[in-house]
């Protein structure tokens, strides 16, 4: 790949030709140079100046061939790199779900065992910048809320999840009478009770929300939201500081069975079932269909898969 077509990508992925310019160590103008040079060797105009900088159609139909062509390159190293250096390498991993991020230990500690001298660099982002990164070559796997079906990813559906409302007993007492918790905890919570609730929501633009924002248009279900946060720690300590409830995939019942233990500073928190949504989240694996695998990386999504478990009939705690 050449010097131009390089430069190409990162002001693609940037979109200012100053930061672009900062993170090649280059000027300004040799970004522009370089980009008005693989223009002329194309013959088309890869970026909109005005307003701001944006790709044109070309522009996009460039990027995606390039940063293809240079996933090809990637393998081809990595693959040349293997021939010498068999036990060697760097896993990229990628999570954008709590249920990886819970035994993402057990699970570098197994794969440490079979590969002890492999790598792993672990990121943790919303599932979408996942997406992006792995579009890129950037990442080798990734594991995420509801993953997009693309043509260039292999996406593999591990678990499907259903949501729950999680809150303290002394704020559902405020709204409910305690034979109506103990119908929660038997049935779950209605559409119309849950409507009722103060609601911290899982980050307005964060994947896992618009998922549930798509089935609340759908159901035609108008939450009372009083707060967002995209750190769920956050949502936890603000649930247990009886600030509001928030939607919550149950297989967090076990992290929260841990907070509840080992902290007397807020109350316990309880997770209600909300059967209205049905089994709204879909924990998702991709690879990039372009990328080689190498046998370690096999390896390694065999145990994403065997940690990743199904859900339990018994959430309520």
């Amino acid at each position: 790949m050449t010097n131009s077509e390089k430069c190409f990508i990162i002001t693609a992925h940037t979109l200012h030709m100053g930061k672009a310019a900062e993170i090649l160590f280059t000027s300004q103008q040799a970004v522009s140079d370089n980009i008005r040079r693989l223009e002329k060797e194309h013959g088309v105009t890869l970026f909109f100046r005005k307003p701001q900088l944006a790709l044109t159609p070309e522009g996009r139909i460039l990027l995606k061939a390039l940063e293809r062509i240079q996933i090809i390159e990637n393998n081809m190293k990595n693959d040349l790199q293997l021939l010498h250096t068999a036990s060697q390498g760097t896993l990229r991993f990628g999570m954008g779900s709590y249920r990886v991020h819970d035994s993402v230990v057990e699970m570098l500690t197994d794969f440490r065992q079979l590969y002890p001298d492999i790598r792993v660099d672990v990121m943790y982002e919303d599932t979408r910048r996942l997406e992006e990164l792995l579009l890129r070559g950037q990442l080798d796997v990734i594991i995420g809320f509801n993953i997009i079906n693309h043509e260039d990813f292999d996406k593999r559906s591990l678990v499907h999840e259903q949501p729950g409302v999680m809150g303290t007993d002394s704020l559902l007492q405020r709204y409910f009478l305690p034979d109506e918790l103990d119908r929660f905890s038997r049935e779950g919570i209605s559409v119309k009770e849950f409507e009722t609730l103060p609601l911290i929501a899982n980050y307005p633009i964060g994947s896992l929300w618009l998922n549930y924002k798509q089935t609340f248009d759908k159901m035609d279900i108008h939450p009372h939201i009083i707060a967002s946060s995209n750190d769920f720690s956050k949502i936890l300590r603000l649930c247990a500081a009886d600030y509001g409830v928030a939607l919550c995939p149950l297989f967090l019942s076990q992290i929260i069975k841990k907070v509840n233990s080992s902290t007397n500073r807020f109350n316990p928190i309880h997770i209600f079932p909300f059967p209205a949504l049905g089994w709204v989240n879909s924990i998702d694996l991709a690879t990039h269909k372009m990328a080689s695998h190498s046998n370690y990386l096999e390896d390694f999504i065999q145990i994403i898969t065997t940690h990743i478990a199904s859900p339990r009939d018994n959430f309520t705690l």
